[in-house]
C-alpha cells in the first residue's frame, strides 16, 4: 500500500474498497490491488471495488 502524499498526480494508483467494512487501500502495481481486494472478499464475503484513480469507471463490480 503507498502513501497518498507520495503522488503528485494518482496516474496508475489502484483505489480498493470494500463497500460493508472499513477496508481500504491505494496500491501501485494492479496486481497487488486484485489480490488484496480479492482476498478480502473471499475471506469476508463483502463486496468490493477496484478503481484506478485516472479512469471514471469501475474495474470491479460493486
Amino acid at each position: 500500500m503507498v502513501a497518498m502524499r507520495q503522488f503528485t498526480r494518482m496516474v496508475g494508483v489502484f483505489h480498493v474498497v470494500c463497500h460493508e467494512c472499513a477496508f481500504e487501500g491505494l496500491y501501485e502495481r494492479h496486481a497487488t490491488a486484485v489480490s488484496e481486494r480479492d482476498e478480502h472478499a473471499r475471506a469476508c464475503d463483502h463486496r468490493m471495488t477496484l478503481l484506478e484513480i485516472d479512469r471514471s469507471k469501475p474495474l470491479s463490480r460493486a
